[in-house]
């Protein structure tokens, strides 16, 4: 698992063994995953859990802020 970046007590990851498309995970008390997509305007919430609406749409800001170091990450720890 290599962390991105934090987002207060929230870790944006990319997990190493997971599967395609680029996608990445919110972890703290709950989780969120995130379809990356070819432009930030893709980033699209998959799925959430114990995650409150204000905490999904800060996270949803801050990859669409950061998305090409996000796709970057994903491509560099999957090959593609």
């Amino acid at each position: 698992m290599a962390t991105l970046f934090l987002l207060g007590r929230i870790r944006i990851v990319v997990y190493s063994n997971d599967h395609p498309p680029p996608h990445i995970h919110a972890v703290s008390e709950g989780h969120a995953r995130f379809a990356l997509g070819e432009t930030p305007a893709d980033v699209r919430l998959v799925e959430s859990e114990r995650m409150s609406r204000r905490e999904l749409r800060s996270i949803a800001e801050a990859i669409i802020a950061r998305h090409d170091d996000c796709l970057k990450a994903w491509i560099r720890i999957h090959g593609h």
